[in-house]
């Protein structure tokens, strides 16, 4: 025999909590070194739209790239920067927006 009580628990009221505005930098934990070539098929995405913000992607076809879905929350364009080592450093630099 089995049994289960239902007991409500009162509604609680989330508040959100304003993200600081902090400037990008190195952020990876645990990482390696990235030299050259090494990984080709990553890229950075400066999305514009209400401001913009940086998200990172995958290549994964010849017209596409593989990203967060929330990066794209927003966005009226986006300017894919490629063949870097260092972010703010891209060697190719590609435009795609609405309109």
């Amino acid at each position: 025999m089995a049994a289960a009580t239902a007991i409500p628990t009162p509604e609680q009221k989330l508040v959100p909590t304003p993200v600081k505005d902090v400037k990008i930098q190195g952020r990876i934990t645990n990482g390696y070194p990235a030299y050259e070539g090494k990984v080709p098929y990553i890229v950075g995405l400066l999305f514009s739209g209400n401001g913009n913000w940086w998200c990172g992607g995958s290549i994964i076809g010849n017209t596409w790239v593989l990203t967060a879905a929330h990066c794209t929350n927003g966005a009226s364009g986006v300017t894919i920067n490629y063949g870097a080592s260092l972010r703010n450093q891209p060697q190719y630099t590609h435009w795609v927006g609405s309109g």
